[in-house]
């Protein structure tokens, strides 16, 4: 895989702002050739991604049959959802990582860390609203001299 810089997404507010966040399309892999192709929220701060109980019927997976996990998320927000390793083609690669099906229908597809930041050496450029996707065997040497 070679690096991929992406602009973030963009969406509506309630009140009729734009909001711009740092987001990526990706497909996650379903059985007998199903899929869903969603733009994720890049959420550093979340563990597990997510993605909401409609997405199972797409993918051919019983949403509940996962384990059984409380979720929760900024402020008050609590709500059941089950653990699925499933499979994710993502800036060029295939793999497979955790993701939480939500019992409800209304939460955004969010991209975690765990199972998906470890493949890659991810910059979040805020002011030019990018992100990065750098490999971390071929773009070695620039991932480094960041972080030197």
């Amino acid at each position: 895989m070679s690096a991929i810089a992406v602009p973030y997404g963009i969406r509506f507010q309630d009140d009729g702002q734009l909001d711009v966040f740092p987001a990526l399309e990706a497909d996650i892999l379903g059985r007998a050739g199903r899929g869903v192709r969603a733009v994720f929220i890049i959420d550093s701060g979340a563990t597990i991604s997510l993605i909401p109980r409609g997405d199972a019927d797409l993918l051919g997976i019983r949403f509940s049959t996962g384990k059984k996990s409380i979720v929760r998320g900024a402020g008050d927000s609590t709500f059941i959802g089950y653990v699925h390793s499933l499979r994710v083609r993502l800036a060029g690669q295939i793999f497979r990582a955790p993701f939480i099906v939500a019992e409800r229908l209304d939460v955004p597809h969010i991209l975690g860390r765990d199972g998906i930041f470890s493949h890659f050496g991810i910059l979040l450029h805020e002011a030019g609203r990018r992100t990065a996707f750098l490999d971390t065997t071929t773009d070695k040497k620039a991932i480094d001299s960041v972080f030197s």
